[in-house]
């Protein structure tokens, strides 16, 4: 972002927080997926309720 407001060089906490949040959404979201698809994929039902869109 190349603003030249004197807004834009502030740092916005809530925008970092909300982008914590998400990267740690993330981050569980791959942990799941890859126990259902690599140790629990003899259980359809825990590979469907995990990998189900």
């Amino acid at each position: 972002m190349n603003s030249t407001s004197p807004q834009s060089s502030q740092f916005n906490y809530s925008v970092h927080g909300l982008r914590g949040v998400a990267s740690i959404m993330v981050l569980v979201a791959h942990i799941l997926g890859g126990t259902a698809e690599h140790i629990y994929n003899d259980r359809p039902g825990y590979v469907e309720g995990v990998l189900s869109r």
